[in-house]
Protein backbone atom coordinates (compact mmCIF):
# COMPACT_ATOMS: atom_id res chain seq x y z
CA UNK A 1 0.00 0.00 0.00
CA UNK A 2 1.47 3.28 -0.50
CA UNK A 3 2.11 5.75 1.87
CA UNK A 4 -0.34 8.88 2.50
CA UNK A 5 2.43 11.64 1.41
CA UNK A 6 2.15 8.98 -1.77
CA UNK A 7 -1.42 8.76 -2.30
CA UNK A 8 -1.74 13.05 -2.10
CA UNK A 9 1.16 13.46 -4.55
CA UNK A 10 -0.84 11.02 -6.66
CA UNK A 11 -4.14 12.67 -6.79
CA UNK A 12 -2.53 16.18 -7.29
CA UNK A 13 -1.24 14.88 -10.21
CA UNK A 14 -4.25 13.28 -11.16
CA UNK A 15 -6.44 16.59 -10.29
CA UNK A 16 -4.00 18.95 -11.98
CA UNK A 17 -3.99 16.72 -15.42
CA UNK A 18 -7.87 16.16 -15.20
CA UNK A 19 -8.07 20.18 -14.67
CA UNK A 20 -5.20 21.37 -17.82
CA UNK A 21 -7.15 18.60 -19.94
CA UNK A 22 -10.56 20.67 -19.44
CA UNK A 23 -9.38 24.00 -20.02
CA UNK A 24 -7.55 23.01 -22.89
CA UNK A 25 -10.79 21.47 -24.53
CA UNK A 26 -12.79 25.01 -24.07
CA UNK A 27 -13.46 27.15 -26.95
CA UNK A 28 -11.49 30.39 -26.01
CA UNK A 29 -10.07 33.27 -28.17
CA UNK A 30 -7.23 33.88 -25.91
CA UNK A 31 -4.82 35.71 -28.22
CA UNK A 32 -7.04 35.20 -31.10
CA UNK A 33 -9.30 38.46 -30.88
CA UNK A 34 -8.22 40.25 -34.24
CA UNK A 35 -10.72 43.32 -32.57
CA UNK A 36 -13.27 45.79 -33.78
CA UNK A 37 -13.51 47.26 -36.83
CA UNK A 38 -15.41 50.53 -38.10
CA UNK A 39 -15.99 49.11 -41.06
CA UNK A 40 -15.88 53.07 -42.53
CA UNK A 41 -11.82 52.97 -43.32
CA UNK A 42 -9.59 50.40 -44.73
CA UNK A 43 -7.85 48.22 -40.85
CA UNK A 44 -5.85 44.99 -40.47
CA UNK A 45 -5.03 42.95 -37.77
CA UNK A 46 -2.00 40.56 -37.96
CA UNK A 47 -1.33 37.98 -35.30
CA UNK A 48 1.30 35.36 -35.17
CA UNK A 49 2.75 33.09 -32.96
CA UNK A 50 -0.51 30.71 -32.08
CA UNK A 51 -0.67 27.15 -33.22
CA UNK A 52 -3.26 24.23 -34.41
CA UNK A 53 -2.78 21.14 -32.21
CA UNK A 54 -3.18 18.84 -35.44
CA UNK A 55 -2.45 18.89 -39.00
CA UNK A 56 -5.88 17.32 -40.09
CA UNK A 57 -8.66 18.81 -36.58
CA UNK A 58 -10.43 21.15 -39.38
CA UNK A 59 -10.87 18.36 -41.72
CA UNK A 60 -12.02 16.73 -39.69
CA UNK A 61 -14.86 18.51 -39.34
CA UNK A 62 -16.47 18.24 -43.11
CA UNK A 63 -17.84 14.45 -42.41
CA UNK A 64 -20.45 13.40 -41.02
CA UNK A 65 -19.61 12.58 -37.51
CA UNK A 66 -18.62 16.36 -37.12
CA UNK A 67 -14.96 16.68 -35.34
CA UNK A 68 -13.74 18.17 -31.74
CA UNK A 69 -13.90 21.27 -31.29
CA UNK A 70 -10.12 21.53 -29.00
CA UNK A 71 -8.50 20.00 -32.39
CA UNK A 72 -9.56 23.56 -33.97
CA UNK A 73 -8.18 27.18 -32.84
CA UNK A 74 -11.03 29.87 -32.56
CA UNK A 75 -10.46 33.64 -33.57
CA UNK A 76 -12.83 36.38 -33.14
CA UNK A 77 -13.85 39.73 -34.69
CA UNK A 78 -16.41 42.63 -34.42
CA UNK A 79 -17.63 44.76 -37.47
CA UNK A 80 -19.57 47.89 -36.66
CA UNK A 81 -20.95 48.17 -40.61
CA UNK A 82 -21.20 46.53 -43.21
CA UNK A 83 -17.66 45.89 -44.84
CA UNK A 84 -15.77 43.47 -47.36
CA UNK A 85 -13.21 41.45 -45.04
CA UNK A 86 -10.10 39.03 -46.07
CA UNK A 87 -8.94 36.30 -43.60
CA UNK A 88 -5.60 34.87 -44.22
CA UNK A 89 -3.98 31.95 -42.50
CA UNK A 90 -0.49 30.86 -43.41
CA UNK A 91 1.48 27.81 -42.02
CA UNK A 92 4.86 28.28 -40.69
CA UNK A 93 5.44 24.69 -42.31
CA UNK A 94 3.74 23.75 -45.32
CA UNK A 95 4.93 20.27 -45.46
CA UNK A 96 3.52 19.67 -41.36
CA UNK A 97 0.55 21.49 -41.91
CA UNK A 98 -1.77 22.55 -44.74
CA UNK A 99 -4.63 25.43 -43.03
CA UNK A 100 -8.49 25.28 -43.49
CA UNK A 101 -11.18 27.71 -41.81
CA UNK A 102 -14.69 28.25 -41.68
CA UNK A 103 -16.60 31.10 -40.55
CA UNK A 104 -19.45 31.68 -38.44
CA UNK A 105 -21.51 34.48 -36.92
CA UNK A 106 -21.87 34.58 -33.64
CA UNK A 107 -19.59 34.02 -30.11
CA UNK A 108 -19.02 31.84 -27.53
CA UNK A 109 -20.06 32.36 -24.70
CA UNK A 110 -17.20 33.87 -22.24
CA UNK A 111 -17.59 32.72 -19.03
CA UNK A 112 -18.40 29.53 -18.58
CA UNK A 113 -16.86 29.02 -21.48
CA UNK A 114 -17.90 26.17 -23.93
CA UNK A 115 -16.55 22.74 -24.70
CA UNK A 116 -18.32 19.13 -25.14
CA UNK A 117 -19.61 18.53 -21.61
CA UNK A 118 -22.38 16.06 -20.84
CA UNK A 119 -25.21 18.35 -22.03
CA UNK A 120 -23.73 18.77 -25.49
CA UNK A 121 -22.88 15.07 -26.61
CA UNK A 122 -26.57 14.96 -25.33
CA UNK A 123 -27.98 16.82 -27.82
CA UNK A 124 -25.55 15.50 -30.50
CA UNK A 125 -27.37 12.02 -29.95
CA UNK A 126 -30.26 13.60 -31.02
CA UNK A 127 -28.44 14.42 -34.64
CA UNK A 128 -29.31 12.10 -37.38
CA UNK A 129 -26.35 10.04 -39.02
CA UNK A 130 -23.24 8.64 -37.10
CA UNK A 131 -22.61 9.17 -33.62
CA UNK A 132 -20.82 12.37 -33.42
CA UNK A 133 -16.92 12.55 -32.40
CA UNK A 134 -17.42 16.69 -31.15
CA UNK A 135 -20.08 19.18 -31.57
CA UNK A 136 -17.38 21.27 -34.47
CA UNK A 137 -18.99 21.48 -37.76
CA UNK A 138 -16.90 22.89 -40.69
CA UNK A 139 -19.62 23.04 -43.66
CA UNK A 140 -22.67 24.24 -41.69
CA UNK A 141 -24.23 26.18 -38.19
CA UNK A 142 -23.67 23.93 -34.71
CA UNK A 143 -24.29 24.40 -31.50
CA UNK A 144 -22.45 23.91 -27.99
CA UNK A 145 -22.90 24.63 -24.28
CA UNK A 146 -21.25 25.26 -20.99
CA UNK A 147 -22.06 24.41 -17.77
CA UNK A 148 -24.50 26.76 -17.43
CA UNK A 149 -26.82 25.26 -19.60
CA UNK A 150 -29.75 23.87 -18.86
CA UNK A 151 -32.03 23.16 -21.95
CA UNK A 152 -30.28 23.49 -25.85
CA UNK A 153 -31.75 27.04 -26.02
CA UNK A 154 -28.84 27.86 -23.58
CA UNK A 155 -25.68 27.03 -26.43
CA UNK A 156 -23.94 29.46 -28.12
CA UNK A 157 -24.57 29.00 -32.00
CA UNK A 158 -22.37 29.76 -34.33
CA UNK A 159 -24.31 30.43 -37.78
CA UNK A 160 -22.19 28.79 -40.86
CA UNK A 161 -21.10 31.99 -43.42
CA UNK A 162 -18.74 30.10 -45.42
CA UNK A 163 -15.03 28.42 -45.99
CA UNK A 164 -11.55 28.30 -47.32
CA UNK A 165 -9.08 25.60 -47.76
CA UNK A 166 -5.01 25.23 -48.57
CA UNK A 167 -4.83 22.72 -51.73
CA UNK A 168 -7.50 20.48 -52.63
CA UNK A 169 -9.58 16.93 -52.15
CA UNK A 170 -5.92 15.31 -52.46
CA UNK A 171 -5.58 16.75 -49.11
CA UNK A 172 -9.47 17.50 -47.48
CA UNK A 173 -11.10 14.88 -49.06
CA UNK A 174 -13.88 14.63 -51.40
CA UNK A 175 -16.75 16.38 -48.95
CA UNK A 176 -19.10 18.54 -51.15
CA UNK A 177 -18.96 21.97 -49.90
CA UNK A 178 -15.55 22.59 -49.28
CA UNK A 179 -13.92 25.42 -51.04
CA UNK A 180 -10.21 24.50 -51.61
CA UNK A 181 -7.72 26.60 -53.40
CA UNK A 182 -5.84 24.54 -55.35
CA UNK A 183 -2.45 25.23 -54.59
CA UNK A 184 -1.16 23.03 -51.31
CA UNK A 185 1.24 26.15 -50.90
CA UNK A 186 0.46 26.56 -46.80
CA UNK A 187 -1.38 29.62 -47.42
CA UNK A 188 -5.50 29.92 -47.42
CA UNK A 189 -7.14 33.06 -47.93
CA UNK A 190 -11.27 34.12 -48.61
CA UNK A 191 -13.54 37.27 -49.15
CA UNK A 192 -16.51 37.99 -47.47
CA UNK A 193 -19.07 40.70 -47.70
CA UNK A 194 -20.53 40.94 -44.29
CA UNK A 195 -22.89 42.93 -42.18
CA UNK A 196 -22.39 44.60 -38.97
CA UNK A 197 -21.71 41.90 -35.95
CA UNK A 198 -19.31 39.55 -33.96
CA UNK A 199 -17.84 36.87 -35.67
CA UNK A 200 -16.04 33.43 -34.96
CA UNK A 201 -13.53 31.80 -37.32
CA UNK A 202 -12.38 28.34 -36.99
CA UNK A 203 -9.24 27.39 -37.92
CA UNK A 204 -7.39 24.00 -38.41
CA UNK A 205 -5.37 21.33 -40.35
CA UNK A 206 -6.67 20.29 -43.61
CA UNK A 207 -4.98 17.38 -44.13
CA UNK A 208 -7.97 14.66 -43.54
CA UNK A 209 -5.79 11.09 -43.75
CA UNK A 210 -3.88 12.72 -41.00
CA UNK A 211 -6.60 11.06 -38.34
CA UNK A 212 -5.16 7.78 -39.10
CA UNK A 213 -6.89 4.34 -39.69
CA UNK A 214 -8.15 2.84 -36.56
CA UNK A 215 -7.02 6.11 -34.27
CA UNK A 216 -7.92 6.37 -30.29
CA UNK A 217 -10.79 8.01 -29.09
CA UNK A 218 -11.60 9.94 -26.08
CA UNK A 219 -14.58 11.27 -25.10
CA UNK A 220 -15.59 10.85 -28.38
CA UNK A 221 -12.51 12.78 -30.30
CA UNK A 222 -11.21 11.33 -32.84
CA UNK A 223 -7.37 11.59 -31.32
CA UNK A 224 -5.71 11.28 -34.88
CA UNK A 225 -2.11 9.84 -35.89
CA UNK A 226 -0.84 13.38 -35.91
CA UNK A 227 -1.19 15.27 -32.61
CA UNK A 228 1.62 17.83 -32.95
CA UNK A 229 1.22 21.65 -32.45
CA UNK A 230 2.23 23.97 -36.18
CA UNK A 231 2.32 26.88 -35.67
CA UNK A 232 0.36 30.11 -38.02
CA UNK A 233 0.58 33.39 -38.97
CA UNK A 234 -3.30 35.00 -39.42
CA UNK A 235 -4.65 38.20 -40.63
CA UNK A 236 -7.74 40.21 -41.20
CA UNK A 237 -8.20 43.17 -43.94
CA UNK A 238 -11.34 44.95 -43.78
CA UNK A 239 -12.09 47.82 -46.46
CA UNK A 240 -15.17 49.60 -46.75
CA UNK A 241 -18.23 48.75 -48.99
CA UNK A 242 -18.72 51.47 -51.83
CA UNK A 243 -22.10 52.68 -50.51
CA UNK A 244 -20.32 53.77 -47.28
CA UNK A 245 -17.56 55.38 -48.89
CA UNK A 246 -19.79 57.05 -51.11
CA UNK A 247 -21.77 58.22 -47.78
CA UNK A 248 -18.60 59.03 -45.93
CA UNK A 249 -17.23 61.21 -49.13
CA UNK A 250 -20.91 63.03 -49.01
CA UNK A 251 -20.86 63.89 -46.18
CA UNK A 252 -17.63 65.47 -46.13
CA UNK A 253 -18.88 67.70 -49.30
CA UNK A 254 -21.64 68.93 -47.47
CA UNK A 255 -19.81 69.94 -44.60
CA UNK A 256 -17.43 72.13 -47.22
CA UNK A 257 -20.86 73.37 -49.02
CA UNK A 258 -22.11 74.52 -45.56
CA UNK A 259 -18.99 75.88 -44.61
CA UNK A 260 -18.52 77.97 -48.14
CA UNK A 261 -22.20 79.25 -47.54
CA UNK A 262 -21.45 80.34 -43.70
CA UNK A 263 -18.32 82.49 -45.45
CA UNK A 264 -20.15 83.90 -48.44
Amino acid sequence: MLPISSLRSLLTALCLLACSGSAFAHLSYSGRNFGTFTGLELQSNTIAGQTVPTNWGWADGTDGDFGHSHRVRFFRFTLENTATVTLTFTSLDPTAMLPAFSLYSGLAHSSPPDYENAITYQYLSTLPGAAKEGAFNALATWKMGNDASQTYDDFSTFSYVGNGADGGSGNYGNTAGINGDGVADGTVTGTFVLPAGSYTVGVGGANYSGQGAGAPTTEGANEGADGTADALTSSIAVVPEPTATLLGLSGVILMALRRRRRRA
